[in-house]
């Protein structure tokens, strides 16, 4: 057994995140939309996902369902995504746990405009991956700097 408490070794772990990698970065990106049904283009299962501004890679999650994580999207109170687009992209200050009526309008249309997503089903080893694409990607990320580590 390795660290992880798995009988995978860590070529193999690493194997792992590399075909979970690869499918995150270069699989089609599904352009977030305000409508109900957006989330059905995820799968209803366990996995990582990626957010993506223009095209690049700016947050990375794991998630015990991805069609109801994406659902999440669309409420700042939420998800953390959204609040750190608000925050950055907009100067957004967070008033309890979302944004001015305003903000909020111009953050729905910032992100309609520019964030995609991609997801990848991982029925473990989702909280490793995470970590692992976090600690690699973590110069570009919106993600906490101590998330996971």
């Amino acid at each position: 057994m390795n660290k992880s408490g798995t009988s995978l070794s860590e070529k193999e772990i690493l194997n792992i995140i590399n075909i979970v990698e690869k499918d995150l970065l270069h699989k089609t990106k599904i352009p977030f939309t305000l409508n109900s049904k957006w989330n059905l283009n995820f799968p209803d299962q366990a996995g990582v996902y990626a957010g993506f501004i223009n095209s690049k890679l700016i947050y990375i999650g794991e998630t015990g369902n991805i069609k109801a994580r994406m659902k999440d999207l669309r409420r700042t109170y939420n998800h953390s995504l959204r609040k750190k687009i608000g925050k950055l992209k907009l100067s957004g200050i967070l008033e309890g746990n979302k944004y001015s009526e305003e903000i909020e309008a111009q953050l729905d249309s910032f992100m309609i405009k520019n964030l995609t997503i991609t997801a990848h089903a991982l029925r473990f080893g989702r909280i490793e991956v995470e970590t692992r694409l976090i600690a690699k990607y973590k110069d570009q990320l919106l993600n906490s700097p101590n998330k996971r580590g």
